[in-house]
């Protein structure tokens, strides 16, 4: 009769973790976005975006030699078009990271991603193309 009770408890127990462990997996955050209808914007598109950022790079701060590549640098874009957080993902060169990082910072979206026709807060990767002229000294 005991070990009956016994199974029956453990039973129990085991019946109601199952149930809570579904429950907690089961939930949906409301604020986490897989995907997104549309993504920032920026004044002219892509094309203008990758122009910005290459006039704005100071390569007369750089460590010589020059070398080409590209920076990745990651960042939030905010439900007003605004970057912040930002952080290097692929880099080449800490002045040319550093120098990477200001530049993203100047970036400015016109308009932010939307979910439902509503602006949200993405995770946005900027890249920032190193392209030395020979000119360049």
């Amino acid at each position: 009769m005991a070990i009956k009770i016994g199974c029956l408890i453990f039973g129990l127990l085991w019946g109601c973790d199952l149930s809570l462990a579904q429950t907690d997996a089961n939930k949906i955050q409301p604020d986490m976005v897989f995907s997104v209808e549309s993504m920032p914007q920026y004044p002219g598109g892509e094309a203008a975006l990758i122009k910005f950022i290459s006039n704005k790079i100071n390569y007369d701060s750089l460590n010589k030699p020059l070398i080409y590549g590209i920076v990745y640098i990651s960042c939030w874009v905010d439900s007003f078009g605004k970057t912040d957080s930002h952080q290097v993902l692929n880099g080449l060169r800490d002045d040319m990271n550093q120098e990477a990082i200001r530049v993203a910072r100047l970036v400015r979206f016109e308009a932010p991603a939307k979910q439902r026709g509503k602006p949200i807060k993405v995770k946005y990767t900027i890249p920032v193309r190193f392209e030395p002229k020979k000119n360049r000294h």
